[in-house]
């Protein structure tokens, strides 16, 4: 399929010193973002407890607030999740837990008190959530062990044995961040006015493993685009494509930073697939400079780049439209990290367009003017050489 019936005839590297000057504005202004704002990590990455509440009636934001502020968390993050005629919110906080440490040196303290060395309480780990690990040297009443906890001031929604039969060991499951805030909002609403719609956990050091590994793949997936490029083209083609991929992933960060987007799980799978389409939209343009440099052997690198810039125009145009027009769909319908999603790889789609035909094409002309002046030094070095060799044997 052509969209484009005669072939254009586009000065595309006539543009490069603006595009150029363009692209290291876009460089510092995402720079200067990631400085100053940063990226508004998700609980996949920050760690913490992310609630997605519904209301049956419309529900201000300050209720929301009031309501997590009374149960301990008054930094909560509320913001309007979808349509705000759905009275949709979505809730972030940084703990997964509503138990402190102060409360757990109090349940520690009655236990010491009720049974002495004979049971051990766990350290308090952030990260195993409102549940306190118990062991014992002999078997102990569960009806007990909510006694004691409830009389640290706990709320305990059951206590089980977690050991073999002839070890000793207990979970206190205590009230949880989504349960007492649905009680909280239950009272301030009414009963049966609120949904519980979703919640996620994410302790602090499994979210600091995911962002990690989060970027580590990102790090992977770069090399293994460097080594195949390497395999694919020579050295003038290569850094070109390196350049480009560098360039759209650096972008979709500042855009990121700029819309405050959530940048989770999610955001790693965008940014991965717009190096992908970069890379394999570069591939395409490169192919065709190479196949045009066997057919017209001699020919100005200049000319040459444009015309297989044009000749491919119209098949990058209906690849990114289409790629574009199916992710329509999601830009009008999807909410919450498919919506970012389809905004960062709009985005992508985008400025790997620019970058295929702005930044990749002129690397290739600048690395050929770089090897070529490379060239001439080694044979005027060789002449050199010769004529010294030459003069010695006369």
């Amino acid at each position: 399929m052509r969209l484009i019936k005669e072939t254009p005839s586009f000065d595309f590297l006539g543009k490069r010193r603006i595009t150029g000057i363009i692209s290291i504005g876009a460089i510092l202004l995402t720079t200067l973002l990631l400085l100053t704002r940063g990226l508004n990590l998700g609980v996949d990455f920050a760690g913490g407890t992310e609630i997605q509440v519904r209301f049956s009636e419309n529900v201000e934001a300050d209720v929301v607030r009031q309501a997590m502020g009374d149960i301990g968390f008054e930094q909560a993050s509320v913001q309007v999740f979808g349509h705000r005629d759905d009275n949709e919110y979505l809730i972030r906080v940084e703990r997964i837990s509503l138990l402190s440490p102060r409360e757990h040196e109090e349940i520690v303290r009655q236990v010491e008190a009720r049974f002495g060395e004979a049971v051990t309480v766990a350290p308090y780990d952030p990260d195993r959530g409102d549940v306190v690990d118990v062991s014992a040297d002999r078997e102990i009443d569960s009806e007990t062990l909510r006694e004691v906890a409830e009389e640290a001031g706990l709320r305990v929604n059951d206590v089980r044995g977690v050991g073999r039969r002839d070890v000793f060991e207990y979970a206190i499951v205590l009230e949880g961040v989504s349960t007492r805030l649905a009680a909280e909002l239950s009272e301030t609403i009414g009963e049966g006015a609120v949904d519980m719609r979703r919640v996620e956990y994410v302790g602090p050091q499994v979210g600091e493993e995911l962002r990690t590994r989060g970027f580590l793949a990102l790090l992977y997936a770069c090399i293994g685009i460097l080594i195949y490029l390497a395999i694919r083209f020579d050295f003038r083609f290569a850094p070109g494509a390196i350049k480009a991929v560098v360039h759209d992933a650096y972008l979709i960060l500042g855009v990121y930073s700029l819309t405050g987007l959530e940048f989770n799980l999610t955001s790693i799978a965008a940014l991965l697939t717009v190096i992908g389409y970069s890379v394999n939209d570069t591939v395409v343009v490169f192919d065709r400079i190479r196949e045009n440099l066997q057919r017209f052997p001699g020919r100005n690198l200049v000319s040459l780049i444009n015309q297989s810039s044009n000749e491919v125009l119209s098949r990058t145009i209906v690849t990114s439209g289409t790629t574009l027009l199916a992710l329509s769909g999601l830009w009008l319908f999807a909410q919450g990290t498919i919506w970012d999603f389809a905004v960062a790889i709009s985005v992508g789609i985008i400025v790997g367009t620019y970058s295929t035909l702005f930044l990749s094409t002129p690397t290739v002309l600048w690395m050929d003017q770089i090897l070529g002046k490379k060239a001439q030094e080694i044979e005027a070095e060789a002449g050199l050489e010769d004529q010294a060799v030459v003069a010695s044997g006369t």
